[in-house]
């Protein structure tokens, strides 16, 4: 699962989310906001704001405004888009097998 948090220098909103990331035991990509590069992989995802942190997690992005309410982080939400990925990765794994399964049967690799 690829997470990646975009942050800013003394954003104490950042650390909130990336202690909760830790919290949850997730590993994530931290990537300086601020950079030319950030900014263009934003920009080319519809995501056009300053407003750090920034999470993306596969190809969906997380702004500040989506993520916090009030300057608290929002804990259910981001437990709910962690579980949401999980429970796809999980199904993706459990397609790629039956189909390796349906090849390796066809070719006569495996009896069924």
């Amino acid at each position: 699962m690829k997470v990646q948090v975009y942050t800013t220098d003394l954003c104490p909103n950042c650390k909130r989310l990336k202690k909760a990331l830790e919290s949850q035991k997730k590993a994530y990509k931290e990537v300086k906001m601020a950079t030319s590069e950030a900014l263009t992989e934003l920009n080319m995802n519809g995501v056009f704001t300053m407003a750090a942190p920034v999470l993306q997690v596969e190809d969906t992005f997380y702004t500040y405004e989506k993520l916090f309410k009030d300057d608290d982080l929002d804990l259910e939400l981001l437990k709910r888009i962690l579980k949401d990925v999980e429970e796809d990765v999980e199904e993706d794994v459990e397609e790629d097998v039956e189909e390796d399964v349906e090849e390796a049967e066809e070719i006569g690799e495996v009896s069924a």
